[in-house]
């Protein structure tokens, strides 16, 4: 590990080897792992299914629209291009930036609603997790 030098692998500062024991001391990264990362989206998977019980479609989430509180606590804001959505009924409103938006909105197809959510939800992780954009826009 004393080889390693990157801003994204935690830094070794020291080892202290005994007979009995072996002390490595590292950086210390105050925000957690990525477990809690994880259930912090589980959190706002959990936000967002609220909406949609509500009957509200947001049709425009994105990373821009992900905000966090002082608590680290990602929040979706921004309901700008939001509206209303029942069962049975379908939205055909092209709205919504390109890069994350279901391929149906494209093509200019009705939509229920919480489909086209769920769809740039799968997105904004994809980028989380690649560090790029799912499409061009």
């Amino acid at each position: 590990m004393r080889i390693l030098n990157h801003p994204n692998t935690v830094k070794l500062l020291e080892v202290t080897d005994t007979e009995e024991t072996l002390f490595i001391v590292m950086e210390y990264l105050s925000r957690g792992d990525l477990f809690t990362h994880l259930e912090a989206k589980e959190k706002l998977v959990s936000s967002l299914h609220h909406c949609h019980q509500l009957g509200v479609v947001h049709r425009d989430l994105k990373l821009d629209n992900l905000l966090l509180d002082a608590n680290n606590t990602a929040k979706i804001s921004d309901f700008t291009l939001s509206n209303q959505w029942h069962p049975g009924k379908k939205l055909d409103t092209f709205c919504s930036s390109p890069v994350f938006m279901a391929p149906g909105l494209f093509l200019g197809s009705p939509y229920t609603g919480p489909e086209v959510d769920v769809w740039r939800l799968g997105g904004v992780q994809y980028t989380e997790v690649t560090g790029s954009l799912p499409f061009r826009g």
